[in-house]
């Protein structure tokens, strides 16, 4: 029996086979570097509405601190009447004047329904404590500011603020220069009384569903009223 061998020197199958290797392995890549775009893209887009949100936000409270400046400034508050200042929705025509959480009109309701609700609920848990960490809302606020101005509703982006403040009196110092026996010479003193409120405010946009809360506090000294304009 006889055994014969060729040996051929065709190479033209390795060319395309490494042709083959490359093109998928430069097909892998640019699929990896789309995704990785893509994800970059996404991560940059989160970024600006986070701060878009802060921002919102944090405009929200400069326009508390003037409302609280102007409510105060009424003895008992906002007219019945006024149910919007320069744009933003008033929901509390007092809300200066409320002392604590539990005074806020929104809290105020719904304490009073769950009053009304305990006899038929005694054996639920109960979890619609009202706090700090879930106000302002939609629900409860004492005001409203539309980021558009001619879309002043609830499913377009907004601003909810909530207040309260507490009143203290600080501690005075007094400096007095007497001239010996007559008694007589000048003096000064500082301290008073002032409000300490805590101002609430969270942007919200339901179309791209984005929140951010921020909260901070305003020191109102109290005589430094000025004129009730609403």
């Amino acid at each position: 029996m006889k055994f014969s061998f060729k040996v051929t020197d065709n190479e033209s199958g390795f060319v395309l086979v490494t042709a083959m290797v490359f093109l998928v392995i430069l097909t892998l890549l640019g699929a990896y570097a789309i995704n990785t775009s893509v994800l970059e893209t996404e991560i940059a887009g989160g970024d600006r509405l986070n701060k878009e949100a802060f921002y919102s936000g944090d405009g929200g409270l400069q326009s508390g601190i003037d409302l609280i400046e102007e409510n105060i400034s009424c003895a008992s508050g906002f007219s019945s009447s006024t149910s919007s200042i320069g744009g933003i929705d008033i929901y509390d025509s007092d809300f200066s004047y409320a002392e604590s959480i539990d005074d806020i009109e929104g809290v105020k309701k719904s304490s009073d329904d769950d009053d009304d609700d305990d006899d038929d609920d005694d054996d639920d848990d109960d979890d619609s404590t009202i706090t700090s960490d879930n106000i302002p809302s939609d629900d409860i606020r004492m005001a409203r500011i539309a980021e558009d101005p001619s879309n002043r509703t609830d499913d377009d982006p907004h601003v909810n603020l909530t207040t309260w403040g507490t009143t203290s009196i600080l501690s005075g110092n007094a400096i007095q220069m007497a001239a010996g026996y007559e008694g007589k010479g000048k003096s000064a003193a500082d301290g008073g009384t002032v409000k300490t409120f805590q101002i609430y405010s969270q942007y919200i946009d339901p179309h791209v569903e984005t929140e951010a809360k921020i909260k901070a506090q305003w020191l109102h000294v109290v005589g430094q009223e000025g004129a009730c304009n609403y």
